[in-house]
């Protein structure tokens, strides 16, 4: 047989075989069902952008190690907040330890896994972070297997032991939750002179959230300053009574440490 001949005997055989890909199950798909008959080159760009989409989903053996998984989270570098549902939400894929080498070493020594999750639950949203990721409390609830009650208990446990530091969930880095730590904490930066690029990154806070904290409490000190009440404040800024409430809150705790602890190195609230 000549060397043509065989080429095209091979080519017979093993050439439909060649066809059989998701990218040609795909455009198929797209052609047959989705009307882009007469759009090809459309329908390949599209095809290339949902191929990324997959590899960068897909789990890679080489890639997941025991007890690790992957989770959707939200990307940090976007705006994201109330009014904005999860599937209009730009997520990445991320890989997260269920749990450590060193963390079941702990356990086998004879510690308890209620007093192991402040840090477990800490070291998963730090992580999904590091990856340019943010993940919510429930998030962490489905990856540890137990209800977001226990996430959040774990939560308290660990501020009290790290009362100046925020961890990075939806909660605090797009500004989603109802507690002021992280208002607070952010307060006090900025009175202490750090600039809002410092303060995002001591925080791990999105730089607009950080101004905008700022913005919120420079309004509301100066009509608390001049008498007004927290009604007259509300209707002034627009501000709901709660948010009031929580700026005059913090306004008289940093005022209490100022006069506790002078000098230090605080801005005059009263200036």
């Amino acid at each position: 047989m000549s060397i043509k001949k065989n080429r095209l005997s091979q080519n017979g055989i093993y050439g439909p075989l060649t066809q059989k890909t998701l990218r040609n199950l795909l455009k198929k798909e797209l052609i047959t069902n989705f009307g882009f008959e007469n759009m090809h080159i459309i329908a390949d760009i599209l095809i290339d952008r949902f191929l990324k989409i997959i590899s960068e989903c897909s789990v890679e053996k080489e890639r997941i190690k025991p007890y690790q998984t992957i989770v959707f989270a939200v990307d940090r570098n976007q705006r994201f907040g109330y009014g904005k549902t999860m599937s209009q939400t730009k997520l990445i894929p991320v890989t997260v330890n269920i749990i450590t080498h060193q963390e079941l070493e702990e356990l086998a020594s004879g510690k308890y896994l209620k007093d192991l999750r402040p840090k477990i639950v800490t070291r998963i949203l730090k992580e999904a972070y590091a990856q340019g990721g943010v993940l919510s409390l429930n998030d962490v609830a489905i990856i540890c297997g137990v209800p977001n009650t226990i996430i959040k208990k774990a939560m308290r446990d660990y501020y009290k032991q790290h009362p100046d530091e925020i961890l990075p969930h939806i909660g605090t880095i797009f500004d989603c939750g109802a507690t002021m730590t992280h208002k607070r904490i952010i307060i006090k930066l900025y009175l202490s002179g750090l600039l809002t690029k410092e303060i995002s990154e001591k925080t791990n806070h999105h730089p607009f959230n950080v101004d905008s904290y700022i913005s919120s409490f420079e309004q509301v000190r100066g009509l608390y300053e001049e008498g007004k009440g927290v009604q007259q404040i509300a209707f002034f800024t627009g501000f709901s009574q709660s948010l009031v409430k929580e700026y005059i809150q913090i306004i008289k705790e940093l005022n209490q440490l100022q006069n506790n602890n002078k000098p230090n190195g605080l801005m005059s609230l009263t200036s």
